[in-house]
């Protein structure tokens, strides 16, 4: 997240794929233009908070989070596995609902 802070959508997208099998992949690096339209509507980023983190397996963990900026917040989950190399992220996502984000809360 201070990839994003300081250098911005592109860097921050590129600084988190580095090493995964979706670096250079024009899904991921659209993901910057997401960011920066939901910069246009909502301001300037902030901050994060972490909602939740899942470890699905010793080698898979799935974090959840609100990425805050001036007028509202974006939901934001990150898939991240441990290869050789270390944790690396293999899938993100991004929307303003949270609904299409978060997990949904099992009723037991």
């Amino acid at each position: 997240m201070d990839a994003y802070k300081t250098k911005g959508p592109d860097e921050a997208v590129k600084t988190w794929i580095k090493g995964s099998p979706v670096e250079g992949s024009k899904e991921a690096l659209s993901q910057s233009n997401n960011l920066r339209q939901i910069q246009d509507f909502y301001g300037s980023y902030q901050s994060f908070d972490l909602i939740s983190m899942r470890e699905l397996s010793p080698s898979v963990r799935i974090y959840y989070l609100a990425m805050n900026f001036d007028k509202g917040p974006l939901f934001a989950k990150f898939i991240l596995y441990r290869a050789e190399q270390g944790w690396i992220l293999t899938s993100f996502l991004f929307n303003t609902s949270d609904t299409a984000i978060l997990p949904t809360p099992s009723t037991k």
